[in-house]
């Protein structure tokens, strides 16, 4: 602390800021170096990369599911083809279609026993 020595006044104390400084801006340099020197400088990205000519094509599903869900007495059994809503006037269109498709196939009859 200074004290004023000027006039004729009381004595009045002053704070010395320089000193605060210096410490502020050595606490700011070493903040710099301890984050500049940190190994991990965010977080670890796994991009994916473009596939290599020799990987196999993806493998493509080669069945075919048929479904048939009993609604009630007096109503039209559901018909699902692979987990899709299929009207039964559709469903050999569907199923050539499907055949047509790939170049093997498995047709299976899925359903749920009671």
């Amino acid at each position: 602390m200074a004290f004023s020595t000027q006039g004729s006044g009381a004595l009045r104390s002053e704070i010395n800021i320089t000193p605060m400084i210096d410490v502020l801006l050595v606490l700011i340099v070493v903040f710099m170096v301890v984050v500049a020197m940190s190994h991990e400088k965010g977080l670890r990205a796994e991009i994916p990369q473009p596939a290599s000519k020799d990987s196999p094509p993806p493998k493509i599903d080669t069945n075919i599911v048929i479904q048939i869900a009993w609604a009630g007495d007096k109503q039209a059994p559901a018909l699902k083809i692979n987990q899709e809503n299929v009207k039964w006037e559709d469903l050999h269109d569907r199923v050539r279609y499907l055949q047509a498709t790939r170049r093997s196939c498995c047709l299976r009859e899925g359903g749920r026993r009671n």
